[in-house]
């Protein structure tokens, strides 16, 4: 493709030169977003998922923990995989087989009721939705602006949530797990109608990749930053698991717990949104900070034996709405002190993905009979330690900045 190419179906095994642009074709770019939205569709409603497999299933909270970390530990291996496979296979190959994993895994799964058979089933349903959401990713990447099509992609995840948490207690009621499942498995179909609309990718590159060397990367800076990420990552899905359950135990009834976690989604989209305006025209510090502690202040709120509908609604809004000024201004830190040729990226990625497989599996092993005061001060320690280890960054490239400054 050259620079003013229209995104478009190409045909199967033609070239897609490695660094070409993708165009910004509405058919094509609509695809990619919905494509896209098939990967994660588990984690934007993993409160929900845990509660229809407590319900359904009559798994205990530490169970339905376990099996939905094993979903995400396959998109974290996934994730860590194509690093690897990405430039050496047809992408149009790779979202089929991804897509076909993830349907046929959704299908299995609703005739699983053994927990190590489903933890097994959803793990490898995993590999298929982290596959699509790095492909997905590395498509977006490609198109002449990414920064609105990134900020698109997050939009759409929410109002994702937006759209499904108001439903899943008369989906869990009417069509049981099965149903939300199942439904699961048709956006699959979906997205599997929709691959011929996008690119082959780098993958089908004739002279395979082309490697520029990198350059050394300040691991003193780097290393804690990429702690920071994963960190930041088990505090948040730790209690993002089982906000459900917190709600239902802190006496909300069920719709006022899924209309909380659904306004939840649109306070998201707006600290996204609030990111994306903002940028770094107020640099990064003052976001980062107070953001992360916009995540954790409000954790306060269900510390107690009961709360009111109003003050579990605030918590899960507030917590969600600084979750998402945090993630984008983390991303543009690891950009910040990407100077090897792109590795501290794919790193911070795969140490995000890290982090979203062990926060609920952590967050289920000290939960304890149902306490879920432990799990809301396990997420309050780790955010204060993110922290610790985002201030402590900061303040090395503060002083590289000086030193350099000084120098010249």
């Amino acid at each position: 493709m050259t620079e003013g190419a229209a995104l478009r179906p190409i045909a199967e095994g033609a070239p897609s030169p490695e660094g070409a642009p993708v165009g910004d074709d509405a058919r094509a770019l609509a695809s990619v977003q919905v494509v896209h939205l098939v990967g994660p569709q588990v984690v934007i409603i993993l409160p929900g998922f845990v509660q229809g497999l407590v319900s359904e299933l009559g798994y205990s909270d530490q169970q339905a923990g376990y099996a939905a970390s094993g979903e995400i530990w396959g998109m974290t291996l996934a994730t860590i995989l194509m690093i690897f496979v990405a430039r050496r296979v047809s992408w149009h190959t790779l979202f089929r087989v991804a897509l076909w994993l993830v349907l046929a895994g959704n299908v299995a799964s609703m005739f699983i009721t053994d927990f190590s058979q489903l933890t097994a089933v959803r793990f490898l349903t995993g590999i298929g939705g982290g596959t699509i959401v790095a492909l997905a990713y590395g498509l977006i990447g490609r198109t002449r602006n990414p920064d609105r099509n990134f900020g698109l992609a997050i939009m759409f995840a929410l109002l994702y949530g937006v759209v499904v948490f108001p439903a899943l207690p008369w989906v869990l009621d009417n069509a049981g797990l099965k149903g939300l499942l199942g439904f699961f498995a048709a956006y699959a179909l979906l997205g599997l109608a929709l691959v011929k609309w996008l690119p082959l990718g780098p993958g089908a590159a004739p002279d395979g990749p082309r490697v520029t060397p990198p350059n050394p990367i300040d691991w003193a800076v780097a290393a804690p930053a990429l702690v920071a990420m994963a960190v930041f990552f088990i505090a948040m899905f730790a209690v993002w698991a089982y906000y459900f359950r917190m709600g239902l135990a802190l006496g909300v009834p069920e719709q006022g717990v899924s209309n909380a976690l659904s306004a939840a989604h649109v306070f998201g989209a707006v600290g996204a949104f609030a990111a994306a305006v903002l940028g770094a025209r107020i640099g990064r510090a003052s976001p980062l900070l107070l953001g992360i502690l916009g995540c954790l202040l409000p954790l306060l709120l269900v510390m107690g034996p009961t709360a009111s509908v109003l003050a579990f609604s605030v918590s899960v809004c507030v917590f969600h709405g600084f979750w998402n000024v945090v993630h984008p201004y983390l991303l543009a830190l690891m950009s910040s002190l990407d100077r090897g040729g792109g590795q501290v990226v794919v790193y911070a990625t795969a140490m995000q993905f890290i982090g979203i497989a062990l926060g609920p599996m952590i967050a289920a092993s000290v939960l304890g009979d149902g306490n879920y005061r432990t799990v809301v001060i396990l997420g309050m320690l780790l955010l204060f330690a993110t922290l610790v280890l985002v201030a402590v960054v900061l303040a090395r490239i503060r002083s590289l900045e000086r030193t350099a400054a000084t120098a010249s």
